[in-house]
């Protein structure tokens, strides 16, 4: 079991009461680890209007200490679940004297590569790995493309969102629906793909999400 700090009681708040209302700040820096595909890594986001660039400053405030490390494009759940022991071997993913936290979102580009058992096989591999270490996770869902459903997996959808909530529940971590809430369907907020967020929608994204976020870093361990 861990020892988590009790989250914060967030309530409805403006971004910035949120920020100031979060728990009195960790003994040591709080190391937000982003391991994501191209949703999280803000692609076709120019630097310094991605996700990360957004939430750091917020979460920064008010005596927090946090840093955020991207560990780059993760194509897919697979690419991911090999990679966790380069993340943990080099120092720059993981640095000592923090205390590491995870946003986690992977997935979306499973469909074309293998089956929804195979994603959710590699995805409880992951947050098995970080539960043995004691590393709180964010588990963040995102809506499957319409091409998913197949015939051979004619419910690969309804699985699909029901997979991130269950997984989170199994491993004790938060859980976030999906990471493009507030922006789908919303062509303005979109890149003219039609899938990734644009400058606009990052905002929003990020917006969206500071609450959950925070309650991650509230549960970073303490020394």
């Amino acid at each position: 079991m861990r020892d988590f700090i009790k989250p914060c009681a967030l309530g409805f708040l403006t971004i910035s009461a949120l920020v100031s209302s979060a728990c009195a700040p960790a003994a040591a820096p709080v190391t937000i680890v982003l391991i994501g595909d191209s949703y999280l890594i803000g692609h076709g986001v120019e630097a310094g209007e991605k996700f990360k660039d957004r939430l750091l400053p917020l979460l920064n405030t008010g005596g927090m200490k946090v840093a955020i490390i991207d560990t780059g494009f993760n194509q897919t759940s697979a690419s991911t679940a090999a990679r966790l022991d380069i993340f943990f071997k080099v120092p720059h993913f993981f640095p000592a004297a923090t205390n590491p936290v995870v946003i986690l979102e992977e997935g979306s580009n499973d469909c074309t590569a293998m089956s929804l058992d195979q994603t959710r096989a590699n995805l409880s591999q992951i947050l098995s790995t970080f539960s043995e270490k004691g590393i709180p996770v964010l588990v963040v869902g995102t809506t499957p493309y319409d091409a998913c459903d197949s015939a051979a997996e004619p419910n690969y959808s309804a699985e699909y969102i029901q997979m991130f909530a269950d997984l989170a529940a199994q491993y004790g971590d938060l859980y976030y629906r999906d990471f493009k809430d507030g922006v789908s369907g919303h062509p303005e907020l979109m890149q003219d793909d039609r899938d990734h967020p644009n400058t606009q929608g990052e905002a929003v994204i990020v917006a969206n999400m500071l609450p959950v976020v925070l309650e991650l870093v509230a549960r970073a361990a303490q020394p």
